[in-house]
């Protein structure tokens, strides 16, 4: 990880206690990222319905900008340890939030969506040519029809 950054280890652990330490702070970048990108794709429409499949459709275009970083985000996180899943968890529900912050639904309905929405991206992710906004129109339908 040194030699790809280009740091000597005296420059790399005078920013990160360890390994652990520098993923989670370039997790905690790419999520901001990733949610402004995702508020405000849907802060252009006052519709529920239009707003949460732009809010999709946002979430989509973030991660689909950079596939590496988002199979990071998406897949790699859940082995990154206890500290990396609960960040994890914090972004799940912020994105909960944040897409269905207007809807009248339980927060494990709330969960379960979200859920739903990362297990299908991160199956896209593990594709050898994925395409995550061709999820779009499904995944916006999915969260419509779950919160009906």
């Amino acid at each position: 990880m040194i030699g790809h950054a280009g740091v000597s280890r005296k420059a790399f652990y005078e920013h990160f206690d360890d390994k652990e330490d520098c993923f989670l702070a370039a997790y905690d970048v790419v999520s901001e990222r990733v949610l402004a990108d995702l508020i405000a794709a849907g802060t252009r429409r006052a519709g529920k319905t239009a707003r949460r499949n732009d809010y999709v459709l946002g979430f989509l275009a973030a991660l689909d900008q950079n596939l590496a970083v988002a199979r990071v985000f998406m897949v790699d996180v859940l082995g990154a340890g206890p500290r990396a899943l609960k960040r994890r968890d914090d972004l799940n529900h912020r994105f909960a939030d944040q897409l269905l912050g207007d809807a009248e639904v339980d927060p494990v309905h709330r969960l379960a969506v979200i859920g739903g929405v990362n297990a299908v991206v991160a199956s896209e992710l593990l594709r050898p040519a994925p395409d995550l906004t061709a999820l779009g129109r499904s995944l916006s339908a999915f969260v419509n029809a779950a919160l009906e």
